[in-house]
């Protein structure tokens, strides 16, 4: 049986990235592999000239980003990222947060642009928020409610 183990996230920044999800989100640097450029990266990746940098961050649930960033290869289009919540595809990353509120207050500070306001859900079992973080990527921030 096969279980999800991370989603890699392709960066201009690294430092950027690294402090949204470190220093806004809270998780913490599980790996940091510096400038890597071997055969094996190259041909793992499909990219002949591939140099990369990696930090591998992790939530308190053992949950995985990987962070990548290449220093010679790009593909001139920018961000890949959804430019509505509505655009067909994969467009956002959910994760499940405590102190939504606060995170919300500390969003301008870490460039993070919130939709709208958190939002309870029509059941009441959480409070939902979209935002727009690092490299324009959408995320969805969720809050459960307390259990009573």
């Amino acid at each position: 049986m096969a279980r999800f183990r991370h989603v890699g996230l392709v960066v201009r920044d690294l430092a950027a990235a690294e402090h949204f999800f470190c220093g806004f989100l809270g998780y913490e640097v599980r790996s940091r592999h510096a400038t890597q450029s071997s055969a094996y990266i190259r041909t793992l990746v499909g990219e002949p000239g591939a140099e990369l940098e990696v930090v591998m961050v992790e939530a308190a649930d053992a949950s995985l980003v990987e962070l990548l960033c290449y220093h010679n290869e790009t593909d001139g289009a920018g961000t890949r990222a959804p430019t509505r919540a509505a655009t067909p595809g994969w467009n956002h990353i959910s994760l499940t947060v405590d102190g939504l509120d606060r995170l919300s207050e500390r969003a301008s500070a870490f460039g993070v642009q919130f939709f709208a306001p958190p939002q309870s859900s029509t059941d009441g079992n959480v409070r939902v928020a979209y935002c727009r973080g690092v490299e324009g990527v959408i995320f969805e921030l969720v809050e459960l409610a307390p259990a009573g």
